[in-house]
């Protein structure tokens, strides 16, 4: 059996080699000529020798780093000796996890069992001794996958954790961050606007509606019964939730390495992506298959009798125009009227003056009182429309309480691991029954543009 080199010993014959490569090399030129038959023949062998060194080289490099790897965690896994304590001291009350090693810490929960994790995990905090990359890596590793990561877990001192027969395919190939690189979310108000109404075991909701009142009363005599009237009419509206739905395949892996909480970031993700798609419903919804929006003209919802445009432009809003839209509303409903308007109008009206040189939007100063338009307070919707052209919407403004919706499925969210078994995925499943639609439209008046 060949003698095992040092890392010096190849150091000394990879130099050598070096050395007798350059000669011929130099010799060649001195003559101003090509190498000969035997010196091409001969410098080839020794690169070919060089070559094989350094593949040795690493190799005696790689095993002597495992092999120091090893010593060090044999050194950290070592249990302590145990201080004695004389009786009555107060060093006698001093949890024993704090003198514990990370083996034994691994042992505690053993005997805790699954239920006493999150009692594991505080003592393991306690535990100060230095870890290599590695321990700690298996270490994270266990805390996220429990019970299933024990075998490997007893057998991580003799891993090699750079190497992927050896272990090396239980560490990461790269560190993550606790943190996300995301925007903002937008905000979702439309929502908690509206009336929700309950809905149990019906399949839809009937809404009695006021179709046409009743003419005014007349004055008469001592006997006199009035006219009588014909013109009130009633009506019912209809809510059948419709079903909205998402769902996104994950990597098992990600799941169980991220050093971000994946699980709960999907989940969040998820639910904020459903409220703008219920948004957009509440919003410019079609009423087929989907919620009846506000922005959407229809005899069900609000009618194109509610839109108001005097005095705008056709690529902007004006102060007297916004004026006009919210006088188009009945009195009644000014003390509980809102706006809504996206961003993009907000800007515009911004700038807008009143014919005495005030602005119609005014900030909130208090600190509980919001800014307002026109003494009213604005909610800004990104799902708004904001396109400033002929005859588009680009507000509204009146009682937003009229716009009732009902939900029979609230949300939920089901992980199927098994169904993705096959490609090492979890399925995340999410789904909620929803409907909505403007029930009454007298207390509502869309900004249009002329």
């Amino acid at each position: 059996m060949p003698k095992k080199l040092t890392v010096t010993e190849i150091n000394d014959q990879m130099g050598g080699l070096v050395k007798d490569m350059r000669g011929l090399l130099d010799a060649a030129e001195a003559e101003n000529r090509e190498l000969t038959t035997d010196e091409s023949t001969q410098y080839d062998r020794m690169e070919k020798d060089l070559d094989a060194l350094e593949e040795g080289k690493a190799v005696v490099v790689e095993a002597k780093k495992r092999a120091d790897r090893l010593a060090r965690l044999e050194g950290e896994l070592e249990p302590p000796p145990r201080k004695r304590v004389q009786p009555g001291t107060s060093a006698e009350s001093e949890p024993e996890e704090a003198g514990r090693t990370l083996y034994e810490l691994y042992q505690a929960e053993m005997e805790l069992g699954a239920n006493h994790r999150e009692a594991f995990r505080v003592a393991a905090k306690s535990f100060q001794s230095p870890l290599d990359a590695p321990a700690r890596q298996a270490f994270s590793d266990y805390l996220r996958e429990g019970q299933s990561f024990l075998p490997k877990l007893r057998e991580h001192a003799a891993l090699q954790m750079d190497s992927v027969g050896g272990g090396g395919s239980l560490v990461l190939p790269e560190d993550f961050v606790a943190r996300v690189i995301i925007g903002l979310d937008e905000a979702l108000p439309i929502r908690g606007l509206i009336t929700m109404l309950p809905m149990t075991s019906a399949v839809t909701v009937g809404i009695p509606a006021l179709g046409a009142d009743p003419a005014d009363s007349t004055w008469g005599t001592e006997l006199s019964t009035g006219t009588l009237d014909s013109t009130m009419t009633t009506s019912k509206r209809n809510l059948s939730t419709n079903p909205l739905t998402s769902r996104i395949l994950v990597s098992k892996t990600l799941l169980r390495r991220s050093a971000v909480p994946a699980d709960a970031f999907v989940r969040s993700r998820l639910t904020f992506k459903h409220g703008v798609t219920m948004e957009k419903g509440l919003l410019t919804g079609s009423g087929s298959g989907q919620p009846l929006g506000m922005f959407t003209a229809s005899a069900q919802g609000i009618n194109t009798d509610r839109d108001y445009s005097t005095d705008n432009t056709t690529t902007a809003m004006t102060a007297d125009g916004l004026i006009g839209a919210f006088y188009n509303n009945p009195s009644q409903y000014h003390p509980v009227s809102s706006w809504i308007f996206h961003r993009d109008g907000v800007a515009q009206i911004r700038k807008l003056k009143t014919g005495d040189g005030q602005y119609i939007w005014q900030p909130g100063l208090a600190g509980d009182r919001p800014g307002t338009i026109l003494d009213r307070p604005y909610v800004v919707s990104e799902q708004a429309p904001n396109t400033f052209t002929t005859g588009l919407y680009t507000g509204i403004v009146g009682n937003l309480g009229d716009i009732w919706g009902v939900e029979s499925l609230a949300m939920t969210i089901e992980v199927l691991n098994e169904l993705h078994a096959a490609t090492n995925q979890a399925g995340y499943y999410l789904r909620s029954e929803f409907d909505a639609m403007p029930v009454l439209s007298e207390g509502l008046t869309r900004v249009t543009l002329a």
